[in-house]
């Protein structure tokens, strides 16, 4: 029999079949959910090497210098200069500060410790070297306002700071018997915004700017320090690969320092959460098998007398099983491009709404096309190995015995 009539005789038999929707409905949920866990699977092992090539924190440690380096705070840093693989260190304190923009008090600013080994590898215009002062490198989009971080529309063009830059006006505060007070005065300084760069690349917030090393220290020195009560020093040091962190943190634990990281991947969470995807696809495989045999076998057992009929006109055992695979093919298929639709549609909509969110970007918020692939090949391949192994049986009954069977 031709291809093309057995194609269209099991269109047929699809249409007029309505018990096939149930076994349309299992591929479904079975696609959705194999597909899904894949997916999720393929999110977070892409999520994980952005952050490990992207997230500057991750090959960063910190170190306290030791009891005796008290007062000797140069020293500790010498120290800390000579262990291989350091390319930047400085008080950790300069780390990250939050000043309140001269025109509202109520939007802030957060400056970051920047140097050509810390800023963004990406910058659109000028970088900032150590000594410059008055210039800082700022988001291409930003946010001022806190309170309504979260809101995607209220974002201020980098083009806008490029023009206008950024002012802050900090009111500086004083220890007096050991508690903090308003002096009376304010740290005001205006930052000609010379580059932008894209804070979805570095893990940042929509609100911080890099500055120089000499103004973030003029800073914290003038309007923060007095509220620092560590006597010790700490430092927060940037090392030149991932895989030197344990190795730098292992010499300066061994200079007798107190060392921690800055920033950890929870690789438990992770394994974790890849067995719960696991056994997700093992479940749904295992159920998709059994639903579909019980189904098959009904649809099958309902039918006997048809495939008798069909055998006693001189149709083979071949012609027989390609219809009903060819049935079984198409409702799969319809399955799977229903499914497709539904994933891609969330897809999409993940896009629309929550590509503006922090941490979210078309190398995080992706669709792993091989887990499509694999998803969908279980679909085809389960039932067909199901409907296979039962035409087997059928195929060893005489017509008349499958004629006579009710």
């Amino acid at each position: 029999m031709r291809f093309k009539d057995i194609l269209y005789y099991s269109l047929l038999k699809v249409k007029r079949n309505k018990k096939n929707i149930f076994l349309f409905i299992i591929l479904l949920i079975g696609c959705l959910t194999i597909t899904g866990a894949l997916t999720y699977k393929s999110f977070i092992s892409k999520n994980i090497e952005y952050m490990l090539t992207k997230d500057l924190s991750l090959r960063s440690l910190g170190a306290m210098a030791a009891i005796e380096y008290e007062g000797r705070e140069k020293d500790f840093y010498n120290e800390i200069k000579n262990v291989e693989h350091v390319v930047e260190f400085y008080n950790k304190s300069y780390y990250f500060l939050s000043a309140p923009l001269s025109n509202d008090e109520n939007k802030t600013v957060s400056f970051k410790y920047g140097t050509p080994n810390t800023l963004p590898k990406k910058i659109i215009g000028k970088i900032i070297n150590s000594n410059d002062t008055g210039v800082a490198v700022c988001p291409v989009k930003f946010k001022d306002n806190v309170k309504d971080y979260y809101e995607t529309d209220n974002f201020i063009d980098g083009k806008e700071l490029l023009k206008n830059g950024i002012s802050i006006n900090v009111p500086i505060k004083e220890k007096i018997d050991g508690k903090l007070t308003f002096s009376g005065k304010y740290y005001q300084k205006k930052y000609n915004v010379i580059g932008l760069y894209d804070p979805l690349e570095t893990y940042d917030n929509y609100n911080t700017c890099y500055i120089s090393a000499s103004d973030i220290e003029d800073l914290y020195e003038t309007a923060y320090k007095a509220g620092n009560g560590n006597d010790l020093p700490i430092a927060h040091i940037i090392v030149d690969d991932l895989k030197n962190v344990d190795n730098v943190m292992q010499t300066l634990t061994d200079k007798g320092f107190s060392t921690f990281y800055q920033g950890v991947i929870n690789y438990d969470h992770i394994n974790e959460v890849n067995q719960i995807c696991n056994i997700i696809i093992i479940i749904s495989c295992i159920g998709i098998f059994i639903l579909t045999i019980l189904y098959i076998k009904k649809i099958n057992n309902d039918n006997l007398q048809n495939m008798g009929i069909q055998k006693a006109y001189g149709y083979s055992n071949g012609n027989i099983q390609n219809f009903s695979m060819c049935e079984l093919l198409i409702i799969s298929f319809i399955s799977i491009f229903i499914s497709f639709i539904l994933i891609e549609s969330c897809y999409l909509i993940i896009r629309i709404f929550f590509e503006d969110y922090i941490n979210l970007k078309d190398e995080i918020i992706t669709h792993s096309m091989l887990s499509y692939w694999f998803g969908f090949l279980i679909i085809l391949v389960v039932p067909i190995i199901t409907n296979s192994l039962l035409n087997l049986f059928y195929n060893k009954k005489n017509a008349i015995n499958l004629i006579r069977k009710k």
